[in-house]
């Protein structure tokens, strides 16, 4: 009887993934990383920005403002546009437009420009953060990499840092 449970050709395998979910995890880490790094160094900079381009202070904390509104705008609807074209099209999608929107803000010869081009990068790094958030959140699923989901999620998942039932 467990011989012919053995030789069932038609159990179903147990299913690996095709990729080590320790690389998604460390590849959607660091794309947050560089989303939040992004906005840690406007801030960082915005002295400096308003002086290179002829800007007061309070015109170049638009700066900021674009780039804030345009993440705030893209999170709604990125979980529905990840769900049209694929979580890994809209992740891939949304390194292209953030890194090309940061290449175009680093050249930017005028405020209104640089405006226009935070815009952009907030699109992208609005659906970097989600697409990160969703990355580990999946990883979370297959019951991999808790240790690189704590460490580099704290902030943007607390519920991962609620106390388990067992400890109360």
């Amino acid at each position: 009887m467990a011989a012919a449970a053995v030789a069932n050709p038609e159990a179903p395998a147990q299913w690996r993934p095709k990729t080590n979910p320790w690389i998604i995890a460390a590849t959607v880490a660091m794309a947050a990383f560089m989303e939040v790094l992004d906005t840690s160094i406007a801030n960082v900079a915005l002295p400096h920005i308003a002086g290179n381009l002829g800007a007061s202070e309070d015109q170049a904390t638009w700066v900021l403002t674009a780039y804030l509104v345009s993440n705030a705008v893209v999170l709604p609807m990125g979980g529905w546009v990840a769900s049209v074209i694929g979580r890994k099209n809209f992740f891939l999608s949304c390194i292209v437009i953030f890194t090309i929107s940061s290449f175009l803000c680093g050249i930017a010869p005028s405020l209104g420009l640089l405006l226009l081009f935070r815009v952009l990068q907030g699109a992208g790094g609005g659906g970097l953060r989600l697409s990160a958030q969703l990355g580990i959140q999946r990883v979370k699923e297959e019951g991999r990499c808790r240790v690189l989901i704590c460490r580099q999620t704290r902030r943007s998942l607390p519920e991962l840092w609620e106390k388990p039932k067992r400890w109360n």
